[in-house]
């Protein structure tokens, strides 16, 4: 029996970017839930899904960008913006039928629970980064 080495774990494991974006949020919405985040969407999918991919494509080009933080919260003011000029509106609740959403709001504004989500987010893409087939 063989040892692999770690870079030939990397180079036999690769994954598409669709995939990085499908597990770093079924990763957020568990540590959402922890945080007690519990009333959000469960699943991506169609056109959100493409959406959510370029994001992370976007953040795997910028994983080494010391400002990512930043890019945090660029990408969710930018987000939001998108969502309210498609006719969505702030509400308590995630709705995609009344097209309302609790994390409506400035990236600055939100509750430190789901500021925490967010970088988790880009914190799994990054830490993903090493597994992407286009690294």
């Amino acid at each position: 029996m063989s040892e692999e080495t770690a870079q030939d774990v990397l180079t036999q494991n690769r994954l598409t970017t669709r995939e990085i974006a499908q597990n770093a949020h079924w990763l957020a919405e568990r540590f959402g839930g922890l945080l007690g985040l519990s009333n959000r969407p469960s699943l991506i999918a169609g056109q959100e899904l493409n959406h959510w991919e370029d994001i992370v494509r976007a953040m795997l080009l910028e994983v080494h960008n010391p400002n990512g933080i930043m890019l945090v919260a660029k990408n969710h003011d930018e987000e939001v913006a998108r969502k309210l000029k498609d006719g969505w509106r702030y509400g308590q609740i995630a709705s995609a039928e009344e097209k309302t959403h609790p994390e409506l709001l400035p990236f600055l504004q939100l509750p430190p629970e789901t500021r925490a989500k967010a970088l988790f987010f880009r914190q799994t893409v990054v830490a993903l980064h090493p597994f992407w087939a286009q690294h």
